[in-house]
């Protein structure tokens, strides 16, 4: 009786740890929220004050300036820390060609990890990309659109073209470094909706299928469109890819609270040669994805298995 009253007690002293380190890191989660908040707030005044003026290489460093003061704050907070690896980007760069940045998307609590690879790499280049024309109707779109950015309309699939031909044809093509996600999101829904309507094409080749399955069953895939432009448009640009994800696979805020803080890892894979061939492009697309990202960021089997198990409960 007094080895089960002691069992019992230890189990209940467990779950209060539990409830107690899960409430310390819902606290400290909020406050980085705050200052997260904050700095944007800052970087879109820095933003749309200088963008406004015609100071657009100034407000460009709107972008550095608030990863600087998140990593400053809101990460230590947390307790989440950036590792890189990889070459670095200077290394590869050819300073009289055009540069084309991808990367998988970074989830909502890394997109700070993952724009710590320009503080100190490309410092020469304007960072610009291709941000959704929604995000016009936003202080934030507005601002990103003042530092040269280009908003998209995704409904209109060769009025877009054009656009984004147009647009990379007009930047001086050594001063920017372009940034593109070409799988857009991480949301599942979107995922899986995008896996049947790729494995619904006609005449579609038995490794192309396999590769759509490969890829989809982890993540969004690469989609060609934006990034089939941009070769069109400068066809000698160098372009790099980088890899972005976390070690413990948190995917939402709420997981923050719940697993150790997670070391978000940013890896840059090099250079690598596009072909300018729209469907050999979204199958080269497809096989980095595979080779590089899929590995890094699936869940491993026994941490899935978990997850499952608490769904269920």
């Amino acid at each position: 009786s007094a080895v089960c009253k002691r069992a019992g007690s230890s189990e209940k002293n467990l779950v209060a740890n539990e409830m107690l380190l899960f409430c310390l890191r819902l606290v400290r989660l909020v406050a980085a929220l705050l200052f997260t908040a904050l700095w944007t707030i800052l970087a879109l005044l820095w933003g749309l004050g200088l963008g406004l003026l015609g100071q657009r290489r100034a407000a460009n460093f709107g972008t550095r300036l608030w990863t600087a003061l998140n990593m400053a704050t809101t990460y230590p907070l947390q307790g989440v820390t950036v590792h890189h690896t990889g070459p670095s980007l200077d290394s590869l760069v050819d300073p009289d060609r055009p540069v084309l940045v991808l990367s998988n998307h970074p989830r909502t609590f890394e997109v700070v990890g993952w724009t710590t690879l320009f503080l100190h790499q490309l410092r020469q280049r304007l960072l610009v990309g291709l941000i959704k024309q929604e995000l016009l109707y936003s202080p934030f779109g507005l601002a990103l659109w003042l530092m040269s950015s280009l908003p998209i309309d995704r409904s209109g699939r060769e009025k877009t073209l054009a656009s984004i031909q147009k647009w990379a044809k007009a930047l001086d093509r050594c001063s920017y470094a372009m940034v593109v996600f070409p799988d857009g999101t991480r949301n599942t829904e979107k995922r899986l909706q995008m896996k049947e309507r790729m494995l619904a094409r006609p005449h579609l080749s038995p490794e192309m299928k396999q590769l759509v399955e490969d890829v989809c069953d982890v993540c969004m895939p690469p989609l060609a469109g934006g990034v089939h432009a941009l070769l069109t448009a400068l066809p000698d640009m160098q372009v790099f890819l980088t890899v972005c994800y976390n070690d413990q696979h948190v995917g939402t805020l709420l997981e923050l609270c719940q697993k150790p803080p997670p070391v978000v890892r940013v890896h840059t894979v090099g250079e690598v040669k596009l072909p300018t061939d729209r469907a050999e492009l979204e199958a080269e697309l497809l096989r980095l994805w595979r080779q590089h990202v899929v590995p890094r960021v699936r869940i491993p089997a026994a941490q899935n298995s978990q997850a499952e198990g608490a769904k269920s409960e």
